[in-house]
């Protein structure tokens, strides 16, 4: 209704009236994030979602937060968005889009065959040709064995892969924050 206007930016969540006179700080108890983005329902001001690492609720204008979104929901969100009507908010991030009510109590996946996923690497066994495996973008270590996906092997942000090029059942694959696991049978498990 035009009542308060939200920015968010690097240094947290700010609420302010339509006079833009003062600027309330609403980031406290939200988990540190360098990406906000908020979804503010067009029917409800006081009812605003707030996305980073996780989503976050507040039903009193950014009084009190609650996280909403339940594992099944990926993390790195981009983008918050009602319909007009304030029926619907969907989110847009690393995993896909998602959707939900205004009472975020269920979250449906609707990215079931959109292919968004961005590849950083790609590791290719030189004696097995079906064998090889991917970092994804915030998407994990994926392994492709014989026809099969052996997906997300490495639950993680995947970066740089690689094969021994003499024996395709040692294999590595980088994570985030410099982390690096090895699988010593063909990507079924690492460590």
């Amino acid at each position: 209704n035009g009542s308060k206007l939200f920015l968010g930016c690097d240094g947290g969540i700010y609420q302010t009236t339509a006079t833009a006179s003062t600027w309330i700080n609403l980031s406290l108890g939200i988990m540190a994030s360098h990406q906000y983005h908020l979804g503010v329902s067009p029917t409800n001001s006081n009812l605003v979602f707030v996305g980073g690492l996780q989503v976050y609720r507040s039903a009193n204008g950014g009084v009190s937060w609650s996280k909403t979104n339940p594992n099944t929901v990926h993390v790195d969100d981009h983008d918050l968005q009602f319909t007009s009507n304030g029926s619907k908010l969907f989110l847009g991030c690393d995993g896909g889009i998602y959707q939900t009510t205004s009472t975020a109590s269920t979250w449906n996946n609707l990215s079931h065959g959109i292919m968004a996923t961005q590849q950083y690497h790609l590791g290719v066994s030189q004696t097995n040709p079906n064998l090889f495996l991917y970092g994804a973008q915030d998407n994990d270590v994926n392994v492709w064995n014989n026809g099969n996906w052996d997906g997300q092997a490495l639950n993680a942000d995947g970066f740089e892969v690689a094969i021994n090029p003499t024996n395709n059942t040692v294999m590595f694959g980088e994570s985030q924050y410099g982390g690096l696991a090895r699988s010593t049978n063909s990507g079924a498990s690492f460590t």
